[in-house]
């Protein structure tokens, strides 16, 4: 008996179907594993402590923001501390407030100081610095808002 010979080219079909076939199949999977943790991650994202977490951090930046307005108008630049937390301060009112040169003695300076209870923004307050025309420096502590704790922020996870 003869064998029937194959048709030219049926081989490189089914070649194209079974890599068709493993794709789809490989595709799969990983469209599964790329849902489940997808819908892991939500679930961290949504859980009690992610969500207080995230709370807290909201109201942290929102006191610092209430403080510092009640120091300097949007009209009033200013200019930071370096030896502050620079980036909360930018932070909690970067958007609104203008920036003058560091050199400039006559421009608030703002700073983040420690300190404890009431009229604290989770252990910390902003305070300015402002030289008077005389020469002395005024410090004022901002007022307006109070988170109350006190240590290190709980990093929302991202």
């Amino acid at each position: 008996m003869a064998s029937h010979p194959t048709a030219p080219g049926s081989a490189a079909r089914a070649a194209r179907v079974w890599a068709a076939l493993l794709l789809v199949v490989v595709g799969a999977v990983g469209l599964a594993v790329g849902a489940s943790e997808g819908t892991e991650r939500v679930g961290a994202l949504t859980a009690a402590p992610a969500v207080a977490a995230a709370r807290l951090d909201e109201a942290y930046y929102r006191c610092l923001d209430v403080q510092i307005r009640s120091l300097v108008g949007p009209q009033r630049a200013v200019t930071l501390d370096p030896r502050s937390d620079i980036a909360a301060l930018l932070r909690a009112s970067g958007r609104w407030l203008s920036f003058a040169p560091t050199s400039d003695r006559a421009a608030p300076r703002l700073s983040l100081v420690a300190t404890d209870g009431p009229g604290a923004c989770h252990g910390w307050v902003v305070q300015s610095r402002v030289r008077t025309g005389d020469g002395t420096v005024e410090v004022r502590t901002g007022t307006g808002a109070s988170v109350p704790g006190e240590g290190p922020m709980p990093r929302p996870q991202l």
